[in-house]
């Protein structure tokens, strides 16, 4: 039948770039059978990584990859957005393009000839089963992973090269250690970590990341 010529893709996790993957995949193959494999039980919305904008948003990705992010949705004068309001977004509408999302999951790995079969288990409904894929797609690590620190608040800004304006008024600003002690007293809203090379272009990088992931395969 038709159904059991579609190519069948897993990717092993729900990051950022993993989303970017799964709907460039999409894009060129909009048959395909494609499933997100994550042992969180949110994607999205759980932790918080840099949002900062450094050219226009609607440059980043095709604008049918997400939903209107509502009060993130940037506007002309946005340079940040809640990053994890994104990624939930754009693995929602991976959900109504068809891929398949299993979280609180984990997987185990067997390599064939031809086929990967993996075997699924974790608290997810795809428990106990096992997925035959004809490719197996795993995150491209970072090659720096600098520790640095992040906060939002609803002040004005400093004028750091590291700080944005979101288009919920606040605003979002990014550290390393040894620039610690000028934060201290500051009210914040939320404070964040995160490891990485730069902040600036974090957001950029991980699509980079997504698209020269789905590139092995296309």
């Amino acid at each position: 039948s038709r159904s059991c010529l579609r190519m069948r893709v897993a990717i092993i996790g729900t990051n950022l770039s993993n989303l970017i993957c799964a709907h460039t995949i999409l894009d060129k193959y909009p048959d395909v059978e494609l499933h997100l494999i994550d042992e969180r039980a949110e994607t999205g919305l759980m932790g918080e990584g840099p949002g900062l904008l450094t050219g226009h948003f609607e440059d980043l990705f095709p604008n049918d990859w997400h939903h209107h992010l509502g009060s993130q949705q940037p506007n002309h004068e946005s340079t940040a957005l809640r990053r994890s309001w994104l990624e939930k977004s754009i693995a929602s509408k991976l959900s109504e393009r068809g891929a398949v999302l299993h979280l609180r999951t984990r997987t185990t790995i067997e390599d064939e000839a031809v086929k990967t079969h993996l075997h699924l288990t974790g608290a997810g409904i795809s428990s106990e089963q096992e997925l035959v894929v004809d490719h197996l797609l795993s995150p491209i690590p970072e090659t720096e992973s600098n520790a640095w620190f992040g906060g939002v608040h609803n002040g004005d800004m400093k004028d750091s090269s590291y700080e944005g304006s979101r288009s919920d008024g606040l605003v979002e600003i990014w550290w390393q250690g040894e620039e610690a002690s000028q934060y201290e007293g500051r009210k914040w809203l939320q404070l964040m970590e995160w490891r990485g090379a730069d902040p600036r272009t974090a957001l950029f990088d991980a699509i980079s990341r997504g698209r020269a992931l789905a590139a092995t395969i296309l």
